[in-house]
């Protein structure tokens, strides 16, 4: 598949998000009308515009971290300073043993081969804050794979996302190389970490 060239931003923060942002940007040349206008910004530069809208790309785009910080309703959030991937309900349903406190948590794992299976997520959200049912597509991930093996899933297999619903969260894993991307269930691929000593 040919992907198209990144226009109208600045600076690309890593190589999973230019190459999310490419997947992005050819799912939506071949999905959309062809009199759609897209506009790529920095996410400094989206991050006080709402009411549009808009795709979040990387886990460490200022405007992904608001989202994830203020919305009440979402699926998953990052934890363990960007290291792992929580449910966001289950973040204040912790586990408590001997002072220490654990959560269910997805995180990168080195397979047999030495190398490391990767997570991402795709979210579509609707915009809490303005009443104009504007969507919110979060695609990141915890390292560059996760990153750009969710967009790559998105980009060739977004049937398979349930988007009969406003809003949904997915888990991407991504055991080798961004084109490895799949849907995975969190439940069955989380397991406990250790967030903090408790209270």
């Amino acid at each position: 598949m040919d992907l198209p060239l990144i226009r109208g931003t600045q600076y690309v923060y890593g190589r999973g998000d230019a190459l999310a942002l490419s997947y992005v940007l050819a799912c939506i040349d071949k999905n959309t009308p062809k009199s759609h206008l897209l506009l790529v910004e920095d996410d400094w530069q989206a991050l006080e515009k709402w009411g549009k809208s808009a795709v979040c790309i990387g886990a460490h785009n200022a405007k992904t971290r608001e989202i994830l910080a203020k919305f009440s309703d979402i699926f998953y959030k990052f934890c363990l300073n960007y290291k792992a991937i929580c449910r966001a309900d289950m973040l204040t349903s912790q586990v408590e043993n001997q002072g220490r406190v654990y959560v269910p948590a997805i995180y990168p794992r080195k397979t047999g081969d030495s190398s490391v299976t990767d997570y991402g997520i795709i979210l579509k959200l609707k915009d809490e804050f303005h009443s104009n049912n504007s969507s919110i597509l979060v695609i990141a991930g915890i390292g560059d794979w996760g990153t750009a093996g969710a967009a790559y899933f998105l980009s060739t297999r977004f049937k398979e996302l349930p988007y009969d619903k406003d809003v949904f969260g997915v888990i991407v894993e991504v055991p080798s190389g961004y084109q490895s991307a799949r849907l995975i269930d969190f439940d069955s691929a989380s397991d406990f970490v250790f967030l903090g000593e408790g209270g």
